[in-house]
């Protein structure tokens, strides 16, 4: 019981860390337009921390004493991942799809932008900058991952639990 309590409260503070540094990233992406080298490196070894916390996690997400909190921790990730992107997009910039395509580098649209490559939905009216299209492909990527194994523990908790 203390080592299921202990676990909670670490895993309690090890979200709080990860929305801190995500919205710490996603904010200095407005600031840091000249340094946008910098800005990626430190943004690209925190989404490599995320990922290795996913791995090394993967067993929780799929274990059957877990069924009903499987899903948090996947919708959480899935939302740093979002955030973490969003950070590069502002830094970097995106094009605005319009008669006159001009750079921007707005938080907001930038968000919007990542939560539409995440989903992988590709409406077309913002475009990356040469400069971070490999990113947009990445964020794309796991966004598929992460939707993957959202799918796989919602269709586990039915089996387990015979709700349909």
């Amino acid at each position: 019981m203390y080592k299921r309590k202990a676990l909670q409260t670490r895993g309690v503070v090890q979200y709080i860390y990860w929305i801190i540094v995500s919205v710490v990233l996603f904010v200095s992406g407005e600031y840091v337009h000249d340094y946008f080298l910098y800005h990626v490196i430190v943004s690209s070894i925190f989404l490599v921390l995320v990922l290795i916390n996913i791995a090394l996690n993967i067993d929780y997400f799929f274990s059957p004493m877990h069924n009903e909190n499987n899903i948090k921790p996947i919708i959480f990730y899935g939302l740093v991942t979002i955030v973490l992107f969003a950070g590069i997009y502002t830094s970097g910039g995106l094009v605005m799809n319009s008669e006159s395509p001009t750079i921007i580098h707005d938080s907001l649209s930038s968000l919007y932008f990542s939560v539409v490559c995440w989903t992988t939905l590709g409406f077309g009216d913002f475009v990356p900058v040469p400069k971070v299209r490999l990113f947009a492909a990445l964020e794309a990527l796991l966004g598929y991952l992460s939707v993957g194994m959202l799918v796989a523990v919602v269709l586990r908790y039915i089996a387990a639990n015979k709700v349909l």
